[in-house]
């Protein structure tokens, strides 16, 4: 899962120009901050990693991973940042219907991500063709 959501990042930064550096997690009990708890460098972009920040420093990021500790909090989470360019990516069952950007799930044993790309237009941001591709879209007709 970790490697799965670190490529996915990768892939956001090399394919989505809005994207800059600050990823902010919030998660209390998950394995991701841990994975996640040094700045990384992928080429020439530097990766800020920030722990667990207060409700009012979220609207200063770019990249919010939510977990699954948070589930609880997460209308709240999302109401607050509602009109600010985050990308919102998780790793809990639902959280793509919650309004989650990006939802990161098991599938037949393997490792997908779900695509809300009305939560991303909402936000003013555009996925790339090569993540759509790589995603599975969220179909609000059913």
């Amino acid at each position: 899962l970790f490697i799965s959501i670190f490529f996915f990042i990768y892939y956001f930064f090399f394919f989505n120009d809005t994207a800059t550096t600050e990823i902010y997690t919030l998660s209390l009990h998950d394995a991701l901050p841990i994975y996640l708890s040094k700045s990384k460098k992928i080429k020439s972009k530097t990766i800020l990693i920030r722990k667990n920040p207060s409700l009012n420093k979220l609207k200063t990021c770019n990249i919010l991973f939510v977990g699954s500790s948070e589930s609880e909090n997460l209308n709240s989470i999302l109401r607050n940042l509602k009109g600010f360019p985050v990308l919102t990516i998780g790793d809990t069952e639902g959280y793509e219907w919650r309004g989650v950007g990006i939802n990161i799930c098991k599938i037949n044993k393997n490792l997908r991500f779900k695509i809300n790309n009305k939560v991303l237009l909402n936000t003013g941001l555009t996925a790339s063709s090569e993540l759509l591709k790589l995603g599975i879209p969220i179909d609000f007709k059913n």
